[in-house]
């Protein structure tokens, strides 16, 4: 057999985490783009994909794929949560405060709801700072 031999969803789907944990975002598109359809049906990829952006400081491409892991799932608790985060990073607190009432309206018994809920009462003392590198 000539080639290499295609390589498994969850091979793709490691190595372009690797890439993007190390900050190469170029590698780790390389093999994201070559995922199925089917593998793209899990909201949980386009989720860790949109952490590891964020973490890479990659704000705008996060948001990107954070809205589509919420297309794929639009109950996607963790995926509203992360979103008012990089909102919150971004400066851009009305949509930080959207995706935060989400939370709760999704998992109102949640440890992210709690959270949340602690999040919009501290807009009310523009204390935002404390939750700027926070993740659950």
């Amino acid at each position: 057999m000539e080639g290499r031999p295609p390589q498994s969803q969850d091979t793709l789907i490691n190595l372009s985490a690797f890439y993007f944990e190390k900050g190469d975002l170029e590698e780790g598109m390389k093999y994201f783009k070559q995922l199925d359809e089917k593998s793209l049906e899990d909201p949980s990829i386009f989720y860790n994909i949109g952490i590891l952006l964020f973490k890479n400081r990659q704000i705008d491409m996060a948001i990107d794929y954070l809205l589509k892991s919420l297309a794929v799932d639009p109950t996607y608790v963790n995926a509203y949560y992360q979103l008012a985060l990089v909102y919150l990073n971004k400066g851009n607190l009305e949509e930080a405060k959207k995706n935060l009432k989400k939370v709760i309206e999704l998992a109102p018994e949640s440890e992210a709801a709690a959270l949340a809920k602690s999040m919009l009462e501290n807009t009310e003392k523009k204390d935002w700072t404390i939750y700027s590198i926070f993740w659950i």
